[in-house]
């Protein structure tokens, strides 16, 4: 780095670099920072477009599978309904105690 200045007299009056060599080198030294800190920044935002993406196409995967999940709920929810009203009309009475019963445990529970 100081080769080319070897030999000069320095303010002190001593032999080498001089402190314009020394500015010189650091101005080459602060290009280069600049030059890094950029290309640091140019990975970064690559790698958050990179990382976005990725959570985009996992968000989308994780909502198609829970419009699944709610659509196979619903045909559960429906088919447990026309499975009652069945047995409420093939058997009315038993439906009438069940619905008795479930609401005297809820008063006794309830009241307590």
């Amino acid at each position: 780095m100081a080769t080319a200045a070897q030999g000069k007299k320095t303010n002190d009056g001593e032999n080498g670099p001089t402190v314009a060599d020394v500015e010189a080198q650091i101005r080459k030294v602060r290009a280069e920072i600049a030059t890094l800190a950029e290309t640091i920044s140019a990975v970064g935002s690559g790698k958050a477009g990179e990382l976005r993406g990725e959570a985009e196409r996992r968000a989308a995967e994780l909502a198609g599978k829970g419009e699944d999940m709610v659509a196979g709920l619903e045909r559960e929810l429906a088919d447990l309904e026309r499975s009652l009203e069945k047995t409420v009309r093939e058997r009315p009475f038993v439906a009438l105690g069940a619905a008795l019963l479930a609401g005297l445990m809820a008063g006794l529970l309830l009241r307590r």
